[in-house]
């Protein structure tokens, strides 16, 4: 547990280890994919590789070195999976059970690591279950259902000890369950759209991966039976209930990028198998290949002459003023409109395809109040977009300097999470940390 240099020094002050060890999580899921293209010999999990890496980067990057759990959630996930796909793809006679339990502890793992976790746990039991144990029930009835009740046992004794411990603390107070914050936040989005529209703002805010999400629920059709199963009864559902409920960060996508990839690069691989069969069919090589490629490149071209650059460019900013909440966009637009471009905001809000704001974003949870501290000796961060429910401490502070009149306050947005935008007149947090 990455944790464990915390317990031993008794406080979180030291970070370094635990913030130096999340690249390690990407490697080791790159790693596996590399191992699986090999062992099982398929194209499309090195093309998996590729995709894992830009999803990762595109939706977990700018917290990568914050130590996390979400990294090493999607990395438990993807083992206990890794794990199984291996002992599927085997003849039953040279399957090792073993192997699937210490798959049952990894997803366990992740399982306790984030909430997210807890929805592959339930479709990786849903997995062994279809394409493992029912083969054993008809061979073998009383070892599958030992083999079942242990796999049940892990997942008791390792994940239902955690959230019950949890929800105890809940009840006494010494704990705030984070799902009230997460359908208070889903409940405000949804104030002033519908539902629907709402579902379908989050699933644009994915940008180009929606389409590859949509390609993946076509072609998926066509792949092997367990990577339809992990498709369509993990990876899609689990990124509509994202989009549903809880799109207010991307982070909460972790569990599902390595899967999504691995299905992303199988579909491409199958889909070049077909054309390449296809082209062997109608005898495409009496074609003579200048042509076939001059055809290409004009009907490519064309494309260019029949759809103006500025509808291009008009319809990427509609969609990107659109994105999570619209009337927030624009009141920030309109409040950086002025202002020097060397000024930058401390957020945790997705404006990263807002035109012109995206660089001078500095990616903050407010969750921890000496690293909000230690992040405000920049000199050059000047506004907060702060949500209005960050860490206790880190609220008191702000409310306390909006009162002396160290910040000031801007506006408040409430149409999709209640914002708070402030504008740093005198950096108290600079003095504070120079007196310790």
């Amino acid at each position: 547990n990455w944790s464990l240099s915390y317990l031993m020094m008794a406080n979180t002050t030291i970070q370094i280890f635990n913030k130096a060890i999340m690249p390690f999580f990407t490697l080791f899921i790159l790693l596996m994919m590399f191992d699986l293209g090999v062992t099982q010999r398929k194209a499309g999990y090195f093309l998996a590789i590729f995709f894992s890496q830009l999803l990762i980067n595109k939706f977990l990057g700018e917290f990568f070195t914050e130590g996390l759990g979400d990294l090493p959630c999607a990395f438990l996930v993807f083992l206990a999976f890794y794990t199984l796909i291996k002992e599927i793809n085997r003849n039953i006679q040279d399957r090792d059970l073993f192997n699937v339990g210490l798959g049952t502890i990894f997803v366990a793992g992740g399982a306790v690591t984030k909430q997210g976790g807890v929805f592959f746990l339930i479709v990786y039991l849903l997995l062994i279950f279809f394409f493992l144990f029912r083969n054993y029930l008809q061979l073998d009835f009383h070892k599958a259902k030992k083999y079942i009740l242990v796999f049940l046992l892990l997942v008791i004794i390792i994940v239902v000890p955690w959230y019950l411990l949890q929800q105890i603390a809940i009840w006494q107070g010494n704990e705030v369950s984070e799902i009230g914050g997460i359908l208070g936040a889903t409940q405000s989005a949804h104030q002033n759209v519908t539902f629907f529209q709402y579902l379908l703002t989050s699933l644009f805010s994915l940008d180009k991966y929606f389409y590859l999400l949509i390609f993946c629920l076509l072609a998926s059709l066509f792949l092997e039976p367990v990577y339809q199963f992990i498709f369509y009864v993990g990876v899609f559902p689990y990124i509509i209930l994202w989009s549903a409920v809880a799109s207010y960060d991307f982070r909460n996508l972790a569990p599902a990028l390595p899967l999504f990839a691995i299905i992303a690069g199988l579909n491409i691989e199958n889909v070049y198998k077909w054309v390449i069969t296809l082209l062997e069919k109608i005898k495409i090589t009496k074609i003579k290949l200048i042509y076939f490629i001059m055809c290409l490149l004009i009907l490519l071209g064309s494309t260019f002459f029949f759809i103006p650059d500025s509808v291009i460019i008009q319809k990427n900013q509609s969609g990107q003023m659109n994105a999570f909440s619209a009337s927030l966009n624009e009141k920030l637009l309109n409040a950086m409109k002025n202002e020097p471009q060397n000024e930058l905001i401390l957020t945790n809000y997705p404006m990263d395809t807002i035109a012109g704001l995206g660089e001078r974003k500095v990616p903050s949870i407010f969750a921890e109040y000496s690293a909000f501290i230690e992040t405000m000796q920049n000199p050059q961060i000047i506004f907060l977009l702060m949500p209005a429910n960050p860490q206790q401490e880190i609220l008191k502070t702000v409310q306390d300097n909006l009162q002396n009149g160290n910040l000031q306050l801007i506006f408040e947005d409430s149409s999709w999470i209640n914002y708070m935008f402030i504008r740093v007149l005198k950096n108290p947090w600079i003095v504070i940390h120079a007196k310790k």
